[in-house]
């Protein structure tokens, strides 16, 4: 997985979009040495059963569920369908996050 450490998209550090965002899969597995240009080439991956994508995409997905644990906690989490774009996973954590402020003010 790229480094906690990077630098993203909005300039600081360790942020989820470093470890799970769309660029973030792609960057870690150009970095192994896995020809993929984007996301789509990242979902093919791990379709084909590449093992490189699939661990990252899981570590991508726990990385998120830590998140995602912290934020609703003890609420009810409504789960919807929606397309997918390339940080589609950080998207809904910020919607997720804003709703809990506004909720709790």
């Amino acid at each position: 997985m790229t480094a906690v450490t990077a630098p993203t998209g909005c300039g600081n550090a360790g942020c989820l979009e470093a470890v799970a965002s769309g660029v973030a899969l792609v960057t870690a597995l150009r970095d192994q040495g896995v020809p993929v240009s984007d996301l789509t080439g990242v979902i093919r991956l791990i379709d084909d059963g590449d093992r490189h994508a699939t661990a990252l995409a899981r570590q991508a997905g726990r990385a998120i569920g830590e998140i995602l644990a912290v934020v609703v906690a003890t609420q009810t989490l409504l789960i919807e369908r929606v397309a997918t774009s390339q940080d589609v996973g950080i998207t809904g954590a910020a919607h997720l996050v804003i709703d809990h402020v506004v909720a709790a003010n």
